[in-house]
């Protein structure tokens, strides 16, 4: 037997588990995941992003060729299944596995139904997955493009790596600009697309007949499995497993262009421009904003992704939306819309630009980044300019008592000029903030950019890289990927997923006063904890 599952999550892992044990699991709040792993009751494992993935079950049917042939990783474990219910999901989520008990349903729980019984289970990763991404450039030092490019010379290219070279050009270097418009490329004939299949597998669980004999794989910290544990590199470079009854929303959406395919469900609910987009406004106007203590501060325009960046360093579930007011500002909506993933609103004196949304961790950031920084500067003169951002995904977290507005900012002001030497005064935000502290974020924002990140002393440097390794550690096993020279932190080499994650850590280390981050739920709630104990 075997069945694919697409599975959302913005998690940092997977789970495997019996629909029996499910209200045990929704009980504890994460108190004992080891627990349920000693006892064969739940498996556990590490993912190193939030990208949502499909899986496959096989049960008691030896694996094919290709899904032999191409994992990358893999561990054994036990799993009790007494009720023949299993579910994969999306992270270890008391609050998403009770949605999907309550509701009948949720999109990061998958159900499939098996025979009852005590299982072996292997997890197989595959390069078609967030793992296999950081494993490729991590361990094997290989660049996406260029190791296919060598493995199968004159072959055109899978679907799923064309969809991963759509999105991150500098994974095939040396063709960059190639990927800038994949459908023109593939017309010109540049490039060579295979459009059939469009979904692959990430992983793949197997289960067989328990063995008392069985080698078992010995789970890392916190009993979750490793997402390098049982790492191996194929001769190869491998094509991928394709999947015929689940669908990949994230790859279908990066390869439409060139496919001309619509999702009808998307299509209903995409905005004016046809991209589906976070209504960020609706969610905050509400806010009063308070003057910026000791501004305006004067940026320009073009710094909005620097911007935006703040929200993201307090979650990465924030997304970004613009509006502009003032004589001549709906004319220049024609400029808004070429921009990449956004969608423009008009009336007779203002305009909203929206943008593509949710997405994986680094969705938002980035495309916020690919709208040409230019189009900010040519808003007429004193327009009055907003950027709001707001955080969907945390919307269950708000409805807990006091929880604070994570994500939630809002920074408005005039703009003075127009072009290359245009400024945006801001003087108005939520949070309040003071232009100190404001100017000072930004410049560890612009930071970001580069391959060091000044901090204020050696000490907060160390401070800062500490914060980032006890999260990431295992993802780097010949060491830090930054290292400290004085008061900063200096990458090797340009690399900006470990620059980035290295400015959120220093962010919310300097800043969490006065904006909020993620994280500072889940310290509430054991703050919580700790005072029902006391009582």
């Amino acid at each position: 037997m075997r069945k694919d599952v697409y599975v959302q999550n913005d998690s940092g892992g997977m789970s495997v588990l019996s629909r029996s044990v499910l209200e045990r699991v929704i009980d504890d709040g994460r108190e004992n995941d080891g627990a349920f792993v000693r006892a064969h009751e739940a498996i556990l494992g590490s993912l190193v992003g939030d990208d949502s993935f499909i899986a496959r079950v096989v049960v008691s049917e030896p694996l094919r060729p290709e899904e032999e042939r191409e994992w990358i990783a893999h561990y054994r474990w036990g799993l009790k299944v007494p009720c023949g219910k299993l579910l994969v999901a999306g992270g270890f989520d008391p609050d998403i596995l009770g949605q999907w008990l309550e509701d009948g349903g949720h999109e990061g729980v998958q159900a499939v139904d098996v025979p009852p019984g005590h299982y072996l289970v292997d997890v197989y990763t595959y390069l078609h997955s967030m793992n296999g991404r950081v494993i490729m450039e991590q361990e094997w030092d290989e660049k996406l493009g260029r190791w296919f490019r060598q493995d199968h010379p004159g072959r055109a290219f899978p679907s799923w790596v064309a969809g991963e070279l759509s999105m991150f050009h500098e994974e095939d270097p040396g063709h960059e600009s190639e990927w800038e418009d994949l459908a023109a490329s593939v017309e010109e004939g540049t490039l060579a697309v295979e459009t059939d299949p469009l979904d692959w597998v990430g992983f793949l669980v197997h289960l067989q007949p328990f063995d008392a004999g069985a080698a078992l794989t010995e789970p890392e910290e916190g009993d979750w499995f490793g997402a390098g544990q049982g790492l191996r590199r194929p001769e190869t470079f491998p094509l991928g497993v394709p999947s015929r009854e689940a669908k990949d929303p994230e790859y279908r959406e990066a390869l439409r262009a060139l496919t001309g395919e619509e999702d009808e469900d998307e299509a209903a609910e995409a905005s004016p421009g046809g991209v589906k987009t976070v209504d960020v406004f609706s969610s905050v106007g509400f806010h009063v904003l308070d003057p910026i203590e000791g501004g305006p501060v004067e940026v320009s325009p073009r710094d909005m992704a620097r911007l935006f960046r703040l929200a993201w360093f307090a979650t990465n579930s924030a997304h970004p939306e613009v509006y502009a007011e003032g004589p001549g500002v709906p004319e220049c909506a024609p400029r808004f819309e070429a921009c990449k993933s956004t969608a423009v609103q008009t009336d007779s004196t203002a305009l909203r630009v929206a943008f593509e949304g949710p997405g994986g961790r680094f969705h938002s950031a980035r495309v916020i980044a690919a709208c040409d920084p230019a189009v900010w500067t040519q808003l007429p003169s004193g327009t009055l300019l907003e950027l709001a951002t707001y955080a969907p995904d945390l919307d269950r977290a708000r409805e807990a008592e006091d929880a604070p507005e994570v994500g939630t900012l809002r920074f408005r002001g005039r703009t003075r000029g127009e072009g290359e030497r245009a400024v945006w005064e801001i003087t108005e935000s939520y949070p309040p903030v003071s232009a100190a502290t404001l100017r000072d974020a930004l410049a560890l924002s612009a930071a970001a950019e580069t391959t060091r990140l000044p901090l204020r002393s050696p000490e907060e440097a160390r401070a800062v890289l500490d914060r980032f390794l006890a999260q990431w550690a295992p993802l780097y096993p010949k060491g830090p990927p930054a290292t400290v020279v004085g008061s900063a932190l200096e990458l090797p080499k340009p690399d900006e997923t470990d620059m980035l994650l290295l400015a959120t850590d220093a962010f919310r280390l300097r800043y969490a006063d006065t904006w909020p981050f993620e994280a500072l739920l889940e310290e509430d709630d054991d703050e919580d904890e700790d005072e029902d104990d006391d009582d």
